[in-house]
């Protein structure tokens, strides 16, 4: 089994220690700083009821919330949205949610020897179109232009994500400050691809 945990803690300045168990046993402590960090653990073999089994995160400190939670069993594709992501927003009239990312966002993967799938749907607001590249590592795997609402799929490759845990790079020429440009806006974030969906499925 392999866990996804990103979470952002308080601004105290206070560490916290964030405990993972399945069934009761302790897997792993993190020792967390202010701010967001991600975590991507690989678990290990457990016997559970009927399929399933109990897992807890437990942190010492109140003020620590979980953004993004996934667990799946060993040889299946792990990810989850690291540095150069913006968080999740959310529509409540239309249900829509949505990632901003910024000019270079990161996806960290365990590709488990699979290649992958990178689908990307969404819009553009710095420009009427935009350069995106994808890389794995430092390796380009694919380059393209978007218009304003665009839908994409990138193959990568298994011998493109070699290691126990790899990233996948997504680059974009337009973005844009909200401060730069509206005058009463006081968003400072760096806004480039506005992301409807952006899922890591396995290819193979």
């Amino acid at each position: 089994m392999s866990s996804t945990i990103a979470e952002r803690s308080s601004s105290s300045g206070e560490t916290a220690h964030v405990r993972i168990a399945i069934e009761g046993r302790e897997l792993e402590v993190l020792n967390v700083k202010p701010g967001f960090f991600l975590e991507i653990t690989p678990g290990a073999p457990f016997i559970g009821k009927g399929g399933y089994a109990d897992l807890s995160v437990e942190s010492d400190i109140q003020q620590l919330a979980i953004e993004q939670f996934d667990a799946q069993p060993a040889g299946r594709v792990v990810y989850g949205f690291g540095d150069g992501w913006n968080e999740q927003e959310y529509n409540p009239a239309t249900g829509d949610l949505w990632r901003w990312t910024t000019d270079r966002a990161a996806i960290r993967v365990r590709s488990e020897g699979h290649s992958v799938a990178l689908s990307l749907r969404g819009e553009i607001e710095a420009a009427r179109s935009s350069h995106v590249t994808v890389r794995a590592g430092s390796a380009v795997v694919a380059a393209f232009d978007v218009p304003r609402s665009f839908t994409r799929t990138v193959l990568i490759p298994s011998t493109a994500l070699p290691g126990s845990e790899d990233t996948i790079w997504i680059e974009t020429s337009a973005w844009y400050v909200p401060a730069e440009k509206r005058w009463r806006s006081k968003d400072h974030r760096r806004l480039g691809l506005k992301l409807f969906e952006c899922k890591v499925t396995p290819a193979s």
